[in-house]
């Protein structure tokens, strides 16, 4: 296994021609494998300006850094914008300047930028809202990679606030895969309510649902978190 900082947040895992690629936060280290049980390359840092950080891979073959852009400075904005920069899978570093895609909607604490390329548009999925009551998973979309992204008009992808009769609450902070049989799920986090405070109450949760046309209906999940 790697060395990396011993408070590293959760790490973002994929696979790309053969090659397992996992981001480690929140000072942004890459590592790589043939397979997934390692051996684990030794960490590369990319940036500790912003975490919760992703690999998207373009259609062109380029490979791009989603990242959340943050200032942890005195008086600062630690959740400013969502911005991307190249990645050199060669050099293993990042290259060309980075460039602010998002601004984020109202809601704030914009973070965990995913991108995602189908029927002709980018999909930035992040979570806003702070991992707590007002959790939430906001979607915009462009056919452009650097912008500008139009907000999903309908509203959130997924959240839970304003419902406090579900049994699973602040669900957010979700990416979108689908597997080989077909299909679209949603893994996010989301908390049980304890009458005792827990220091970090998330846990994971995957929703299945019906999205085969995500560029013209944008999603179907206008629901909040199940148990199931």
């Amino acid at each position: 296994m790697p060395v990396v900082p011993r408070r590293a947040l959760p790490p973002g895992l994929q696979r790309r021609r053969q090659l397992c690629q996992r981001l480690l936060g929140p000072q942004n280290f890459l590592t790589t494998a043939r397979d997934i049980t390692g051996p684990w390359s030794d960490p590369v840092r990319l940036h500790s300006h912003g975490f919760d950080a992703s690999l998207f891979h373009a259609p062109d073959g380029t490979c791009w850094l989603p990242s959340m852009s943050a200032d942890w400075r005195p008086g600062r904005e630690r959740f400013a914008d969502i911005e991307i920069q190249r990645y050199d899978p060669v050099e293993r570093k990042l290259v060309g300047k980075a460039r602010v895609t998002f601004a984020g909607t109202a809601v704030g604490v914009t973070e965990a930028p995913h991108l995602y390329h189908h029927d002709g548009w980018y999909w930035l999925v992040t979570a806003e809202g702070g991992t707590s009551w007002t959790h939430q998973v906001t979607v915009a979309r462009s056919r452009d990679l650097l912008g500008p992204y139009e907000v999903d008009p309908v509203g959130p992808l997924l959240t839970s606030a304003g419902r406090p009769d579900l049994r699973l609450q602040e669900a957010g902070h979700g990416s979108l895969v689908r597997p080989q049989h077909g299909g679209w799920y949603l893994a996010h986090l989301a908390a049980r309510p304890r009458a005792a405070p827990h220091p970090w109450p998330a846990e994971p949760a995957t929703d299945h649902f019906d999205a085969p046309q995500l560029a013209t209906c944008w999603s179907t999940l206008r629901r909040p978190a199940t148990v199931d």
